[in-house]
């Protein structure tokens, strides 16, 4: 049976994105001005921080280390800041949550260079611990999403594209993140090896609800509230679960 840990769980439930956000200035400090503006206006313009909650969620059943739970989750939230302004120079997505991308304030260039800044940082956190499961878990995790990514453009305008295939790219779009930081929470703290699966399957179907839920907000919301383009993934000619069902209704396909 598992059993929370109560100092962890207090933890979790006083979560502060205040103390993630200056955890990752700190990781992020440079001695060039223009890379410190750079970070500074990813940090301030930062999300939920939904991962980083997953990862101190499932540190929480079993004993850990606060500090490295702390590390973990800056770890896996600098993966996916990377992984957005990545995402952004593919999508040509000049906003971002409201605001200009970092490939629309600096450029590509620059973008590129400073998501691969953000990787770095990541695995250097992690290393400093020698956390060699968890290093290995998100090595395979951003394997996964660049070719999940790869998958979505080949697949970009095919009307027949299925359900499965849907799920396959999804996969690698958003699933794989929240299924490892869920499993990197598990491994920070003492969770036997035999119960990590299960953690990590939670924040597999989590993460398959957010982008089915995010693909929705593609058609009914506004781009004030979504905090980006409305429309974007039909721009770029992506096939979502959305428009895959409307495509199956007489009068529409």
């Amino acid at each position: 049976m598992i059993i929370i840990n109560p100092d962890v769980g207090v933890m979790l439930f006083q979560f502060s994105p205040e103390i993630i956000s200056s955890r990752i200035k700190e990781t992020l400090a440079s001695d060039n001005d223009e890379v410190n503006q750079i970070i500074n206006y990813i940090v301030e313009n930062s999300g939920k921080m939904i991962r980083p909650r997953l990862v101190m969620l499932s540190s929480a059943f079993y004993s850990s280390d606060s500090i490295i739970v702390r590390d973990v989750a800056v770890a896996i939230e600098l993966i996916h800041m990377a992984s957005l302004v990545h995402d952004d120079i593919i999508d040509r997505s000049l906003l971002r949550r409201g605001k200009q991308s970092v490939n629309g304030m600096w450029g590509n260039q620059v973008s590129v260079l400073t998501g691969d800044y953000l990787f770095a940082a990541a695995f250097q956190l992690i290393n400093g611990y020698g956390l060699q499961d968890i290093m290995a878990t998100v090595t395979e995790t951003i394997r996964i999403m660049c070719t999940g990514e790869i998958k979505q453009m080949s697949m970009a305008h095919n009307l027949d594209i299925t359900e499965e295939e849907y799920l396959d790219k999804t996969f690698g779009k958003t699933a794989c993140l929240f299924a490892a930081s869920c499993r990197a929470g598990a491994l920070a703290s003492s969770m036997p090896v035999q119960e990590v699966g299960h953690i990590e399957d939670f924040g597999l179907y989590l993460g398959y609800a957010y982008q089915i839920m995010d693909d929705v907000l593609d058609f009914v919301s506004d781009s004030l509230r979504l905090g980006k383009p409305v429309g974007n993934d039909l721009v770029q000619g992506n096939i979502t679960l959305p428009v895959i069902y409307a495509l199956r209704k007489p009068g529409v396909g």
